[in-house]
């Protein structure tokens, strides 16, 4: 193996662990949203600029909580809403921490 094989192999290595790590990060994220109950999300609503994109959020929060969905499920229906959801979601997560 080459010098040059050795390296893009170490890459391939470290972004396989940094996916690793930020899937986990997420997990823990959704898991939070997913915990949320309608009166802790509908208590955020004043501090949310996106109304339409967060009603669509709290469905799809309350649609997995009701059947039950696994987190990576959550994660592509975020996902279908578009990178906003999934910011929106972000935003959602570190208020309900605080």
């Amino acid at each position: 193996m080459s010098a040059k094989d050795d390296l893009k192999a170490k890459l391939a290595q470290k972004s396989a662990e940094s996916r690793a790590r930020a899937d986990a990060l997420l997990a823990d994220e959704y898991e939070i949203l997913k915990k949320a109950t309608r009166t802790d999300l509908e208590a955020l609503r004043p501090k949310i600029t996106d109304q339409a994109l967060y009603d669509q959020l709290i469905a799809l929060v309350e649609e997995a909580t009701q059947k039950n969905m696994d987190l990576a499920l959550l994660q592509q229906r975020l996902k279908t809403l578009g990178s906003g959801a999934i910011q929106l979601s972000k935003e959602v997560v570190k208020l309900l921490k605080a």
